[in-house]
């Protein structure tokens, strides 16, 4: 018996199925990807960008069998918490990094071994600095 199906005979009314833990322990990701907004939950529901986005986001997601988890906290720190937490509890196999900012702790976060592979979402004006060369450049 594999550990995952240990863990999964271990909880009850499961139907059978592994929990996200017990697929992950199993070698297996999570079909989810993370995305933590840093924004006002009003500006949110009032700003028709964002609720067009996270439609086609789950969209193309849900295409692929796919899920999104969607945090919305009040502060950047709070996001990097976020993204800890999803790290450590292997919650998400990666994420979606919006409004992102030159130097961003998210960015630098995202490029250190072990962490979760990241989609950084900007304006393709933008300049951010790249987690794995070091170089300045547009974002496409």
């Amino acid at each position: 018996m594999t550990l995952a199906i240990a863990c999964c005979a271990l909880r009850p009314n499961s139907g059978g199925r592994p929990t996200s833990v017990a697929r992950s322990l199993a070698g297996a990701g999570t079909e989810t990807i993370g995305l933590v907004l840093a924004r006002d939950p009003q500006v949110i529901s009032t700003e028709s960008y964002y609720l067009q986005f996270l439609v086609g986001v789950e969209t193309v997601l849900s295409e692929k069998g796919y899920g999104l988890l969607l945090q919305v906290v009040a502060t950047n720190a709070d996001d990097i918490v976020t993204m800890e937490k999803w790290r450590a509890s292997r919650r998400v196999d990666g994420l979606l990094l919006m409004d992102v900012l030159v130097e961003d702790a998210r960015v630098k976060l995202s490029s250190h071994r072990g962490t979760l592979a990241a989609v950084v979402v900007a304006d393709p004006a933008s300049r951010v600095r790249s987690p794995r060369s070091g170089r300045t450049t547009p974002r496409r």
